[in-house]
């Protein structure tokens, strides 16, 4: 009620352990409760927030595959017309040790989103291994472009760095299916995130502007 009478019209939910909607344990019954009380209000959850790791083991990376049926499942539920998206990142590392594993691995995540017809989402992060839009791009391309392996864009996480907003944009749009605004100042020489604005750094019309004249018609999470 509160985010309608703001003005929002959509909402990521954060279905990590711990948090109210944890995939882990919201029943099906809590979850179609939410779904209406959404509708109710004309709010359209567009996207489930995730945190997770490409893991090596084989035993890790199957749970990992269980936990994405779970989070497309609770989609469904939420929105059974108009699932949302679900968005992760993918842990840490160095890329070049790393992409070989994660190209491997997100093939298999690729998979669980055809099946259940819910597009699974890749995050650059800055304290990540997969820290730049090239590096998803790159991921993305040599799976074969799959309809539900797609990629968000966060410039909070390349500012202060050596990427422009319109480069990354560029690399990132045709891929992108999300995108979130938050900002990033700088104290004691570390990134640290907050509120849109508070930097006076970033040119957040003008990201719509070049997102929109490229034609992307998603959801911008703030």
């Amino acid at each position: 009620m509160a985010l309608a009478k703001i003005g929002y019209d959509t909402v990521e939910l954060n279905i990590w352990p711990g948090r109210d909607a944890d995939v882990a344990i919201l029943s099906p019954e809590r979850a179609r409760s939410i779904g209406q009380l959404l509708k109710r209000w004309d709010i359209r959850p567009s996207a489930l927030m995730e945190s997770l790791k490409v893991e090596k083991e084989p035993a890790k990376h199957k749970a990992i595959l269980e936990h994405l049926r779970r989070a497309a499942n609770l989609a469904h539920t939420l929105a059974p017309e108009t699932p949302p998206l679900v968005e992760t990142t993918l842990g840490g590392g160095k890329w070049d040790e790393v992409k070989e594993l994660y190209q491997s691995r997100l093939a298999d995540w690729a998979e669980v989103g055809r099946e259940t017809k819910t597009v699974m989402t890749i995050k650059p992060h800055r304290f990540g291994a997969m820290s730049r839009p090239e590096h998803a791009v790159e991921l993305i391309e040599k799976l074969g472009k799959p309809k539900w392996l797609r990629m968000a864009y966060d410039f909070s996480h390349y500012a202060h760095r050596d990427m422009t907003l319109v480069d990354t944009i560029e690399t990132a749009l045709p891929f992108t299916s999300f995108v979130a605004v938050k900002d990033t100042v700088m104290v004691g020489g570390k990134a640290r995130f907050v509120l849109p604005g508070e930097s006076g750094q970033i040119d957040y019309p003008r990201m719509l502007k070049l997102f929109h004249a490229g034609g992307y018609r998603g959801d911008i999470n703030c």
